[in-house]
């Protein structure tokens, strides 16, 4: 039952009220006996004075006997009271009671004095000489007597006589009035307690609703109320929310990463499996044959042979450093070293180095360079990967007849080096997984072109480095262009050239 947080806050609200009834029940009993005390003490306030003037002004007693006596008539009229003649230092002289029932001879006759002087702080206490213990709310005043000229009139005002009818009639108004008020005053503190709590912890079994739903779909799919978490006010309960929505979405995102990043894994193992077991099938068989054949082969056959295994595994080495230099880049073991060069010269002496090839496939290359091309700050080998790996990948997928360009374009601060061609392009669907290690772009790309994937995501990785991003724009049929930016040096910034000695 105390499991929730509501069941929890209904006992803590029931029990403060209970607390707080208790208090409030003996904070009023006590202001209750206070009040009645109070407006009995000020309504009898002069009830001394009066008694002093009349009797004892106009025919003052004289002896013990006589003031007993006196005292003894008053109370006859007024026998919720007990009336004494002590003295300033609270000896008692004479009582309207027999002396043998008066048990303090003498009182502390301070709150006496303290009445008389017309302290205002009622109400005041005295003791009560019938009883040790018992104070009560009195009456004072100053009377002068032959023998005691510094007396004091001192009138005990007993409530206790008019207490059990006044238990009663309260008993009768608690049982008729009392209780009724309480019922429903419990009935409703209960009631507005449990909207009231309802209302505070209505959006956190919104959101233990919501982690619930979260946990039971493996945490794959947002729960269905992550868009009204979101619109959750800013106060405490709100910032939970949020945090949770903002988590969610980040986990959701980490699994479908981890997911593509898994079959990625799966498809890489796959393709460096193709990509290894082709060329070392053909190499394994052409040494067999070379081993078996033996003397049987002519030497034309045997250089042919040889020549064969030799291109399979340099292929196979070149696959290995290619996953080699691109898992050293992406794991951050690469540091470019920027100098200021001209990349001009770069460009051209890259062209150059595919010249031969793009002649025997019957593809032009052109550079569209400008005079005065600027220095660019970069890494003069990584640079020549990138370049060297675009323009592979546009040979391979440009047919005979078609052109490569690589431009030049100077634009403020920065200088934009575009490689395009006039091959078969790639599909709008491929284009977000080109950059894809081991990517090949199948259903775009011509089954002839031999490639094991990792040129662009090289190019992506070397370009990260140099804090820079790749472009491409390609359309069916019509060619593709790949496109980056490298900041500008002034020529005045760059370290001169160092004289050569001869």
């Amino acid at each position: 039952m105390l499991n929730s947080l509501y069941s929890k806050l209904l006992v803590v609200f029931f029990g403060f009220g209970a607390m707080m009834t208790m208090i409030c029940l003996v904070v009023l009993n006590v202001s209750h006996e206070k009040y009645h005390a109070e407006f009995a003490q000020r309504f009898n306030r002069s009830l001394a004075t009066a008694l002093a003037n009349q009797h004892f002004l106009e025919a003052p007693p004289s002896g013990q006997s006589g003031l007993a006596g006196l005292l003894a008539r008053f109370k006859l009229v007024n026998p919720n009271v007990d009336l004494y003649l002590v003295t300033r230092s609270g000896q008692v002289l004479a009582a309207s009671v027999p002396l043998e029932r008066v048990r303090r001879k003498t009182i502390d006759a301070k709150p006496l004095l303290r009445f008389i002087e017309g302290d205002s702080n009622f109400p005041f206490f005295g003791e009560d000489p019938l009883d040790d213990q018992r104070k009560e709310v009195f009456s004072a005043a100053p009377v002068t007597l032959a023998g005691h000229p510094d007396s004091l009139l001192y009138i005990v005002l007993h409530r206790q006589a008019h207490a059990e009818g006044a238990q009663a009639l309260r008993s009768t108004y608690a049982l008729q009035e009392g209780t009724l008020f309480t019922m429903a005053g419990a009935t409703f503190a209960i009631l507005a307690s449990i909207w009231i709590i309802k209302i505070l912890t209505s959006r956190l079994r919104v959101l233990a609703g919501a982690m619930e739903e979260f946990r039971r779909n493996g945490f794959a799919t947002l729960p269905q109320s992550a868009a009204y978490l979101r619109k959750q006010a800013s106060d405490e309960i709100g910032e939970l929310t949020h945090i949770f929505a903002a988590m969610a979405e980040r986990i959701v995102a980490q699994l479908k990463s981890l997911r593509r990043n898994d079959d990625m894994r799966r498809e890489m193992l796959a393709n460096i499996s193709h990509d290894l077991r082709t060329p070392l099938t053909s190499l394994q068989a052409h040494l067999d044959t070379l081993a078996m054949g033996g003397p049987s082969l002519s030497a034309e056959e045997r250089s042919e042979y040889l020549s064969i295994a030799v291109k399979q595994a340099r292929r196979m080495a070149k696959l290995v450093e290619t996953l080699l230099d691109l898992a050293r880049l992406e794991g951050g073991q690469v540091t470019p070293k920027l100098e200021p060069f001209l990349v001009a010269d770069l460009v051209q002496d890259v062209a150059q180095k595919f010249e031969l090839a793009a002649t025997n496939k019957g593809i032009r290359v052109h550079c569209d360079v400008r005079q005065q091309a600027p220095l660019v700050l970069a890494d003069v080998g990584l640079l020549e990967r990138v370049l060297d790996n675009l323009l592979d990948n546009a040979l391979r997928h440009t047919p005979s007849g078609g052109t490569v360009t690589v431009r030049l374009i100077p634009r403020g601060n920065l200088v934009t080096l575009e490689v395009s061609d006039t091959g078969t392009g790639i599909d709008r669907d491929a284009l977000p997984r080109i950059f894809d290690r081991f990517y090949r772009g199948d259903k775009s790309r011509p089954t002839a072109t031999s490639s094991a994937g990792l040129g662009l995501a090289i190019v992506k990785s070397i370009l990260n480095l140099h804090q820079t991003s790749i472009e491409v724009e390609s359309a069916p049929g019509k060619g593709t262009t790949f496109s980056f930016a490298l900041p500008v040096v002034a020529r005045a910034e760059a370290a001169p050239e160092p004289v050569r000695q001869g």
